[in-house]
């Protein structure tokens, strides 16, 4: 038998593996990254869900929380390749906190404007805000203001500029407001806020324009009938002591129209609130942030948790 020396089989074979070798590589082309793919959105997916594990944990917090401690704040966190954190916020010195206005006429940052960050007030949509458990040991540290929106921010720096104001021709009421404890609630009644009470859409430095409410010269009415009640009266005898959960509410009780602009009606007024240097109060709203990263993808969510309020329906009854 004569041996064969023509290599055929080899090249054969070197061809064959040559083949394999290309395919297998345009294959990994495509299942590479695929498989990438699938990883980020496994990551991105992890991310979310357990960000929302991190919800769950805030809500528990909250829900734990006694009322005496509900400016209690909690938070934890944990940073490597795979990280999370959560933080509950709920108390400041500055309603609304810095950030977080509601305003649409309040978002700009341009030099000539000396202050902003303001929140909304409208109809059938008060604030409300808790201050028992001597929240307020110093009512005088005590100052809100209410203005209307400036709408046409972008002339401020024309000379005849003219600034909005309500409409003078009314006699209505425009903001009432009522502090309520577990056994009585003073009302307003005649020392509610007018137009003229409103500023004007220039009042940008809060703390040059404010109102001080615990001023002596604001008198209110509770529901036994008493008369000319002093309102850091009422409020060092029915507020200051543990469970006696008070609550101060503001209401736009009537419609809101421009003054010198054919009856233009505008939607909302903006307030802002002030008890620096000294205490802080509950926000209307417990806030929960949240975040989990894992490997390059980070989710952060946030929710708000409202407080205990006031039945609406008892803006009525201040007038009936």
């Amino acid at each position: 038998m004569k041996n064969n020396k023509k290599w055929s089989s080899l090249i054969l074979a070197m061809w064959i593996v040559l083949i394999i070798s290309l395919m297998a590589y345009n294959i990994l082309e495509y299942i590479v990254p695929f498989s990438k793919e699938i990883k980020w959105v496994e990551n991105s997916s992890i991310s979310y869900y357990l960000a929302n594990s991190w919800i769950e944990d805030g809500l528990f917090f909250i829900k734990g929380r006694s009322d005496i401690n509900e400016k209690n704040e909690d938070s934890k966190s944990f940073n490597w390749k795979v990280s999370y954190a959560y933080a509950t916020f709920s108390s400041g010195w500055v309603l609304p906190p810095l950030w977080e206005w509601n305003s649409n006429y309040d978002d700009d940052d341009s030099d000539w404007v000396i202050d902003h960050n303001w929140n909304t007030i409208l109809q059938w949509w008060p604030f409300q805000l808790s201050i028992w458990n001597w929240y307020l040991e110093t009512v005088t540290d005590f100052n809100i203001s209410f203005r209307v929106p400036d709408l046409d921010w972008w002339i401020n720096i024309v000379t005849w500029y003219k600034p909005e104001t309500l409409s003078w021709w009314t006699d209505l009421a425009i903001l009432t407001w009522q502090l309520s404890s577990i056994s009585n609630t003073i009302n307003s009644s005649w020392w509610t806020l007018y137009a003229d009470d409103i500023f004007d859409s220039s009042k940008k430095s809060f703390s040059s324009n404010h109102l001080d409410l615990f001023d002596d010269n604001f008198t209110w009415s509770d529901t036994n009938w008493n008369y000319w009640i002093k309102l850091k009266d009422f409020y060092t005898n029915n507020c200051t002591w543990t469970n006696s959960w008070c609550t101060l509410k503001f209401s736009v009780v009537n419609d809101l129209f421009l003054s010198d602009t054919d009856f233009v009606r505008i939607p909302y007024l903006e307030w802002k609130l002030d008890v620096s240097p000294n205490w802080d109060l509950p926000l209307r709203y417990s806030k929960i942030e949240a975040k989990w990263k894992s490997m390059w993808y980070k989710k952060e969510l946030e929710i708000k948790i409202p407080r205990k309020t006031v039945n609406q329906a008892f803006d009525f009854t201040v007038f009936q």
